[in-house]
């Protein structure tokens, strides 16, 4: 008689297991069992791609679909028709590739029937791979002397699913595998009674099995209902699957091309499911979200690299610090080898050494001589401080401060005084990277950074092709398009590759990677003539940086740890996979993260390496909540003053729907309006009174969000306003009162001033019961607004009051 398991191994093998644990799982009873039952897909064998459904794009390729027009959707609808017909026909909803394929051209002969399948079961095999920890399961099992039995819920024949196995995983493995049984050919499923058969077929009773499977009811349930053992495979952590389930909504954001002439990829689900630790916030955000991204572009590079080379170019990668900082460490690690020296060159560096002509100084003057940032541009300039202080105070003084401010710059002695400078700063530039790098005419120069328009490579590209005859090229994570990209620069998300209005919804949050990817070194602002670097002060605090370091080492175990899986599996994702999986993670990252990950970036800020101590948040939860209760969805429009740099993810917080919204109306340049975001609207009466007059008037206040809304009235010194709110309610609560300029009512947080004028305002019949709330107690109660400062406008000055409609006043019952 066999001896029963101990009470706690049975607690151990019943349930779920990870990856990790499947063999202790089946050592718990080893003692008991005769035989291991085991799942096949998603469980012997995983897809390196998202759904069933993704393989077919490949397989509507092959000759023999192509030349029937068999597409992935005729495929799939195929499938559902001769299931519908097996139902009517024999009370089985299982059926094979014959049944499939002919359910959509009846009339196809058996060689054609057998022509389809084949290139079915090619494309299977071009899309499956080996689950390490399965086969490890499986060799355990040989070596403990249990055979092994396949049960599948497939569509495939005994044969197809064996030789499908053959390809994909070690033959010692499948050596052990003493029978296979496929539901398309006992004519039901495992939850519809499959384990009896295999039970009575094999002799046995179900205590003798124990059943390895990924499905909680084909697998779980339907195994532990016939007495076997079972253990469902859990492959990954509800974080994990949330992360997955957004990567492909971000997917079909960003890839079109996706499942409408290729599947989903999904290179590294069994990655994920194998790796360990990844319930930690840092695993999170760079495990799971930076480190497809960064392993991708690293591949990019190397690629790139080689790819000159074999051109008979001389490349020599400089990774421009403080960005490029993680991808370098990324490509030394791929390349087990130092990947290239990492160099100072900041925007503010790149600029200044670039200014050799009046065009010069002409074209950086027309992009920022407009901010009216007059101290930071002089010192761009490199002009002395007398120089400096001279042309500002001017400037300021003038009624058009912008125009007055060029014209002085542009005096032949002002501009003199800059390309001399520029000229020497050159020099001292030239001497610190002739310490990193030996340039030799003829070399080709590769700046390597995350992008977008690449500063750096367009403002010294020219100087350095001019004066040391060397070709300089950009290799970026986003290459903007530019005139005459190709021939200057590629990126792993190029105009090639990538919708310009993808790359122009990404770009702008693109501050959330660079965080991750940054150095913890301060930006450069000039060289000493020995070519030493000298940096600015630091402008964020070490905090952050000891908070990132965490989030780079998980990026670093991603790379080590997907080579190391692939080289095992030896199915390593394709280039355009890789693209495609990294593009949807950087859209997901910056649009749809998960709570862990925003938690662990909260108070993140950037700096912008231009010499100032400028940085910007990159997001605030708690403003942005405030924001959309006040504005609505608007408040994320561009503006000239952003206060932070991440708004999407504030949304991401307060909804994920308002995140998605965002997405589509800057992915697809939507043009909407305040009236089309929300249909809700509440009219209210307003008095307007006078010094000598005063009336009665309506008006509509908008849904923003949370159940608030905001009325927005138009307000002087000349006139009161007075909001019957007793009217419509007997509860309200009131958020805030405002004044502010007329054309800052749906600009961008902080364009405009706005004035806090709550208390300006008064009550009447309103019983105050605390947190804003109000009771109305009667139907004249009123809130009263007679403020007395306002700012200063050009365009008129409006009034919004945000409030949130608690309970609705009852109609009094008809007599």
């Amino acid at each position: 008689m066999t001896a029963l398991v101990p009470t706690s191994a049975r607690a151990l093998v019943k349930g779920h297991a990870r990856a990790g644990e499947l063999v202790a799982k089946l050592d718990a009873v080893a003692g008991e069992i005769r035989r291991v039952s085991l799942d096949c897909f998603d469980t012997i064998v995983v897809r390196n791609v998202a759904e069933p459904v993704d393989v077919f794009f490949d397989l509507a390729r092959s000759e023999p679909f192509a030349r029937l027009d068999f597409a992935a959707k005729l495929r799939v609808d195929a499938e559902s028709r001769a299931r519908s017909l097996a139902t009517l026909r024999k009370g089985s909803t299982e059926v094979s590739l014959p049944d499939i394929y002919r359910a959509a051209f009846p009339a196809l002969s058996d060689a054609e029937v057998a022509e389809l399948a084949r290139a079915e079961l090619e494309a299977e095999k071009r899309a499956c791979s080996a689950f390490a920890p399965t086969i490890e399961l499986m060799l355990a099992a040989k070596q403990r002397g249990l055979p092994i039995v396949i049960v599948s819920d497939t569509y495939l024949s005994e044969p197809e699913l064996r030789e499908l196995l053959s390809a994909c995983i070690p033959a010692e493995a499948l050596a052990a595998v003493e029978r296979i049984f496929c539901s398309s050919e006992h004519g039901r499923s495992k939850a519809a009674g499959l384990f009896k058969d295999v039970l009575r077929l094999l002799g046995v009773a179900g205590r003798s099995l124990v059943h390895f499977g990924d499905h909680a009811v084909s697998d779980l349930a339907a195994a532990s209902a016939e007495g076997l053992h079972a253990v469902q495979l859990v492959h990954h952590t509800p974080v994990v699957e949330s992360a997955l389930r957004t990567h492909a909504l971000a997917t079909g954001l960003v890839a079109p091309e996706v499942r409408l002439e290729r599947g989903l990829p999904r290179p590294y689900a069994a990655l994920l499911s194998e790796a360990r630790g990844l319930e930690e916030p840092a695993a999170e955000l760079g495990y799971v979200g930076a480190g497809p991204i960064l392993y991708a572009f690293g591949h990019f590079l190397l690629r790139s690299l080689a790819e000159l080379r074999d051109a008979g170019a001389r490349p020599k990668p400089l990774f421009l610090l403080r960005d490029a900082f993680l991808p370098q460490r990324v490509c030394s690690e791929l390349l087990g080898a130092d990947a290239g020296p990492l160099v100072s060159i900041s925007r503010f560096a790149a600029t200044a050494a670039s200014f050799r002509t009046r065009e010069d100084v002409e074209s950086y003057l027309a992009k920022s001589a407009g901010s009216g940032r007059f101290e930071p541009i002089v010192g761009q300039l490199l002009l002395p401080p007398h120089i400096a202080e001279r042309i500002i105070k001017a400037a300021k003084r003038d009624r058009q401060p912008a125009l007055e401010f060029v014209r002085r710059v542009l005096e032949p002695s002002v501009v003199a005084e800059i390309v001399a400078r520029s000229k020497a700063y050159r020099q001292r530039l030239y001497r610190y990277l002739e310490r990193h790098v030996k340039l030799e005419r003829g070399d080709t120069l590769v700046l390597i950074d995350l992008g977008y328009e690449g500063t750096a490579q367009r403002q010294l590209g020219p100087v350095l092709a001019d004066e040391l005859g060397v070709t300089v090229t950009g290799r970026y994570l986003l290459a903007a398009r530019v005139p005459g990209w190709e021939q200057t620069r590629r990126g792993l998300f190029e105009p090639s590759s990538v919708d310009d209005r993808i790359s122009g919804t990404l770009v702008p949050h693109i501050a959330l990677l660079e965080d991750i990817c940054t150095s913890d070194d301060a930006s450069v602002v000039d060289y000493t003539e020995a070519g030493d670097p000298l940096f600015a002060p630091k402008v964020i605090a070490p905090e952050q940086y000891e908070r990132v370091k965490p989030l780079q080492a998980e990026v670093l175990r991603f790379v080590r740890e997907a080579e190391a899986h692939f080289a095992k599996s030896g199915r390593r994702p394709d280039p355009e996979a890789q693209r495609i999986a990294a593009l949807a993670a950087l859209a997901r990252l910056l649009f749809f993260p998960g709570e862990a990950e925003l938690a662990y970036l909260e108070g993140f800020r950037l700096d912008m390496n231009l010499k100032t101590l400028d940085s910007f948040e990159l997001f605030d939860r708690q403003q942005g909540l405030e924001a959309l209760r006040r504005k609505g969805a608007f408040f994320t429009r561009p503006g000239m003053k952003t206060l932070r740099t991440n708004y999407p993810l504030e949304l991401r917080g307060a909804g994920i729907e308002l995140a998605l919204a965002l997405f589509t109306q800057r992915r697809f340049s939507l043009n909407l309006g305040h009236d089309e975001l929300n249909l809700r609207r509440e009219s209210l009466s307003v008095v307007v009174a006078g010094a000598t007059d005063g009336g009665v008037t309506t008006a509509e206040a908008h849904a923003t969000h949370d159940g608030y809304y905001a009325l927005v009235l138009p307000v002087s010194k000349s006139f009161r306003l007075a909001i019957l709110f007793g009217q419509r309610y007997s509860y309200v609560q009131l958020h805030s009162i405002e004044l502010l300029p007329t054309k800052a009512l749906y600009a961008a947080e902080g364009d405009d001033p706005v004035l806090d004028a709550s208390s300006a305002a008064t009550v009447d019949g309103m019983r105050d019961a605390g947190g804003g709330l109000f009771e109305c107690l009667n139907e004249s109660a009123f809130v009263l607004i007679a403020p007395t400062e306002f700012p200063e406008s050009t365009s008129g000055v409006a009034c919004r009051v945000v409030f949130r409609p608690v309970v609705e006043r009852l109609a009094p019952a008809a007599e």
